[in-house]
């Protein structure tokens, strides 16, 4: 059972003549202690998971006298999580967007926000991350991403994240905003694909995939609507990440069908357009996401080819993200196993 401090979320109440009205809503969430002043130990209101890794930040300061500092966590997964906060999911389509300000040096492994959900009861149900961290060294950058409640999240949480980085992130100037729409329950639309609401199910085997069917359902209510672009991604970065846990309990082939659906279905250019009403910079912006997404399956295939020992799969994807030229981060890393590639078989 997690603990749960009382944090004031807006409570949208929504009565006019008997229905209601299609209004959408957006107010601040009050996170305590969002820029990390206060406390001893661990800021106050957060908790440190994973072990040692956690320090108390001088000079490395975005905002405020004092920043969170993880560091030097190359193999462990170090992160800060808030005291649980209510949620209230029965007002409608409770979406959530976490922003905060990161720097970071020397970092090789996974740096990200991250909000995770649980039921009445404090059982986690759900993670669900940003896009992982890629900065230039020594820069404040602002992440921020969106995500869609599950309908039977009672109680959220905050993560400040770093994995498997044997360098340095810095965490500082959170902040959290809530959007609530009325759920209209429309039946599904063909634009969400396969019925994911029970999870995906590849070789009579059940993958779930906790908030996928909200976000389907979402799409079908609202599908015009900016945060329909969201929940389309959100779709494919679950699935992704499914794939690399699949990974992470070796099973590679699994994982790789799972993968092959993410990089096979991305989305068009003009239904970007109509869902965010013709911005162009919205849409290139979104296009980019997508493809550092790509980017990110290619080479977890490339990882799960090597580790059956399929050399020359492993080479093409690799070789395929060096010819796409779409994230540097991920550029380098695949010529560098191109490399290892040609000298040996691993």
């Amino acid at each position: 059972m997690r603990r749960c401090k009382a944090v004031f979320i807006p409570v949208i109440l929504v009565s006019v003549l008997g229905f209601c009205a299609p209004v959408q809503s957006q107010d601040a969430i009050q996170l305590l202690n969002p820029s990390f002043e206060v406390g001893d130990l661990a800021p106050l209101g957060w908790t440190v998971y994973g072990g040692a890794g956690f320090e108390w930040e001088t000079e490395v300061v975005h905002s405020g006298q004092l920043s969170a500092k993880i560091s030097h966590t190359l193999y462990r997964r170090v992160h800060l999580e808030s005291d649980l906060i209510p949620l209230d999911p029965q007002q409608g389509y409770t979406w959530l967007t976490l922003s905060g300000w990161l720097n970071t040096e020397m970092s090789q492994g996974e740096i990200y926000l991250a909000l995770a959900w649980y039921d009445v009861a404090g059982n986690r149900l759900a993670l669900s991350r940003s896009d992982r961290l890629y900065i230039p060294p020594q820069e404040w950058t602002e992440l921020s991403f969106s995500e869609l409640a599950p309908e039977a999240a009672a109680f959220f949480s905050v993560w400040c994240a770093s994995d498997y980085n044997p360098g340095t992130a810095w965490f500082d100037a959170l902040t959290l905003n809530t959007t609530v729409l009325p759920r209209k329950r429309l039946p599904m639309v063909e634009m969400v694909g396969e019925d994911l609401r029970q999870g995906l199910v590849l070789n009579d085997i059940l993958i779930p995939l906790p908030s996928a069917g909200g976000h389907q359902q979402f799409i079908s209510d609202y599908p015009d609507h900016p945060l329909t672009v969201e929940s389309l991604y959100r779709i494919e970065r679950q699935k992704f990440q499914a794939a690399r846990d699949l990974g992470q309990r070796k099973e590679r082939s699994l994982s790789s069908e799972v993968l092959q659906r993410v990089f096979t279905q991305p989305p068009e250019r003009n239904f970007l357009s109509v869902a965010l009403a013709g911005d162009n910079a919205a849409v290139d912006w979104h296009l980019q996401r997508y493809e550092t997404l790509i980017d990110e399956v290619l080479y977890q295939l490339a990882v799960n080819s090597a580790s059956l020992a399929d050399y020359a799969l492993a080479r093409q994807y690799n070789a395929l993200i060096v010819e796409r030229q779409m994230t540097p981060l991920f550029v380098f890393r695949a010529e560098r196993n191109l490399r290892a590639l040609t000298r040996s078989d691993f």
